[in-house]
């Protein structure tokens, strides 16, 4: 139960916001350049998912021990953003 909470956090919930991203940017920012569209999308959707854990550290209290973990984090959302993010956002902007 706990891999599936996973799988779904971590990889279905950032490719649907990569993808929802991806598809809407070209209506809502039409003078982006595609490239920063396409970033925007990913890192969107490698970031949020991390907020919240992030949000859960800092709010336990923050003195410092913690860095490590925040850091460890956001390593995980670019991760994410560069894995699924980028790919997803890529193949919903070729398909608008």
């Amino acid at each position: 139960m706990g891999l599936l909470f996973i799988l779904l956090v971590f990889v279905v919930l950032p490719a649907g916001i990569a993808f929802a991203l991806g598809r809407n940017l070209p209506r809502l920012r039409p003078r982006w350049s595609a490239l920063r569209r396409n970033c925007a999308a990913a890192s969107a959707a490698g970031f949020l998912p991390v907020v919240l854990p992030i949000a859960t550290v800092v709010a336990d209290g923050y003195d410092g021990q913690y860095m490590l973990w925040v850091m460890i984090l956001l390593l995980a959302g670019l991760v994410i953003s560069l894995i699924i993010g980028l790919p997803v956002a890529l193949l919903a902007a070729r398909k608008a």
